[in-house]
């Protein structure tokens, strides 16, 4: 898993993908949320996003987010829904159709 270069995340904007929480859809705009707090939007789909940020550590659990593995802190799974616990105490639910992967990506490494 790369971790020290910067991607370009829209236009003339670049980031390190370790300052990146997560990105959410918005039609064929994406806002990017920031560790900081920070959240910017731009002109580039979350599909193209997710291509550049994968080999940082970058999983899809739905259509419309693309989230940094390194905040999330646990996986819940209660009645057949997959739910990713971030560090902010956020949840997100996985989709049906992702479960599977997800827990094949979180059987390989380590959350936290």
């Amino acid at each position: 898993m790369k971790t020290t270069e910067k991607i370009r995340i829209g236009g003339h904007q670049f980031a390190h993908p370790s300052n990146i929480m997560k990105l959410v859809a918005s039609e064929n705009y994406t806002t990017i949320l920031f560790k900081t707090g920070k959240k910017i939007m731009v002109a580039t789909t979350l599909g193209k996003l997710q291509e550049r940020l994968a080999p940082f550590g970058f999983c899809r659990p739905n259509r419309q987010t693309v989230v940094n593995m390194n905040y999330i802190s646990q996986l819940v799974e209660k009645e057949s829904v997959l739910t990713l616990r971030m560090k902010n105490k956020e949840n997100l639910i996985v989709s049906k159709r992702r479960i599977r992967n997800m827990k094949a990506i979180f059987s390989d490494t380590t959350i936290g």
